[in-house]
């Protein structure tokens, strides 16, 4: 298996979706879930032993602008618009990304538990996304 790690834009967007009227949430579930992807090198790769080498390997930058960048972009006011804007398929796709890239550590179910959160509230938006929407059978062809 390999891993890498996800950019601070990518986590933050995940964190301004779970919790979109939360700021506070937001910025805590972005680091949680930051935290895990960098266990998770660290866990996977042999030259990863610290935070701050994980984060020089994979992004060129320390452990603290990491964690400071993506506490920064859950905060920004158009980082949270633009996450909202999001189609459902695109967030999935980033969120079964994260997860790929944060399991190989053994403590990495804190993380699963933010994504199927997060995978539970999409699903239950799903259907108005599509609403006026319908498929021709005739177009698959």
């Amino acid at each position: 298996m390999s891993a890498y790690l996800c950019s601070p834009e990518h986590i933050a967007v995940l964190a301004a979706r779970l919790f979109p009227n939360d700021p506070e949430k937001a910025v805590r579930t972005a680091k949680i879930l930051a935290k895990e992807n960098v266990k998770s090198i660290m866990y996977r790769y042999d030259d990863c032993t610290t935070p701050d080498k994980a984060c020089q390997a994979f992004l060129r930058m320390t452990y603290e602008t990491y964690i400071a960048q993506t506490t920064a972009l859950t905060q920004d006011e158009t980082l949270q618009a633009n996450a909202l804007a999001f189609t459902t398929p695109r967030v999935l796709g980033m969120i079964h990304c994260l997860n790929y890239q944060s399991f190989e550590h053994a403590e990495w179910k804190t993380s699963r538990k933010l994504l199927d959160k997060l995978v539970a509230q999409l699903d239950a938006n799903w259907s108005t996304e599509f609403e006026g929407w319908e498929l021709d059978p005739a177009e698959l062809t």
